[in-house]
């Protein structure tokens, strides 16, 4: 995820990881307080993914996959990036931070980033999902409007709205800095002609 593929210009380079959290945040801030207690028709499991499993898993995905689709549970797969040999960051395990020069830049090399689109595919069409791909935010932004908009569930909400009133305190101060402006005016900042 710190490829910086999905940049949209060289001055201002942004890593996958940081289009996916932006996007992600927007993505879960509009429905997640929403959700919590709702019982809905739906449910919905997003996995964005920008690489592929080294060494592969002891057990194929698509096991889970069935399992999600026994809960009832749709399993919208992701793809995300452009290619599979791009500029990236090198993580430096030391100090759980970019590795860097001398001069404080961040290392950037090329590297190989494959993605298993097949299996993505599969793990999507067996829980009857849908399949995406992002090269770009603009693109990853439009993927989660789409999944948004395919899973819509009706919801009544009753909203409790408790009001304070709070005007006495601005109030108060006026009146005091009304107070303490008289009084100045008439002894220490007394004019005299």
């Amino acid at each position: 995820m710190l490829a910086l593929d999905m940049s949209e210009d060289q001055q201002n380079e942004v890593t996958r990881l940081d289009v996916v959290k932006e996007v992600i945040k927007d993505f879960v801030s509009e429905g997640i307080n929403r959700l919590r207690t709702l019982k809905s028709k739906s449910k919905v499991l997003i996995l964005l993914t920008d690489g592929k499993d080294e060494p592969p898993p002891p057990h194929s995905p698509l096991i889970y996959a069935e399992g999600a689709k026994n809960d009832n549970i749709s399993i919208y797969t992701i793809a995300i990036g452009t290619a599979s040999r791009t500029r990236t960051y090198l993580f430096d395990q030391r100090n759980r931070d970019l590795m860097r020069y001398t001069n404080g830049k961040p290392v950037v090399q090329v590297a190989n980033y494959p993605v298993d689109k097949e299996i993505l595919q599969k793990i999507s069409a067996k829980t009857d999902a849908r399949f995406y791909e992002a090269t770009n935010k603009s693109e990853l932004a439009s993927i989660y409007e789409d999944i948004d908009r395919l899973e819509k569930t009706e919801v009544e909400l009753n909203i409790n709205a408790l009001f304070e009133e709070l005007f006495q305190w601005p109030l108060g101060l006026g009146i005091l800095l009304l107070f303490l402006e008289i009084l100045f005016s008439r002894t220490i900042f007394l004019r005299i002609p």
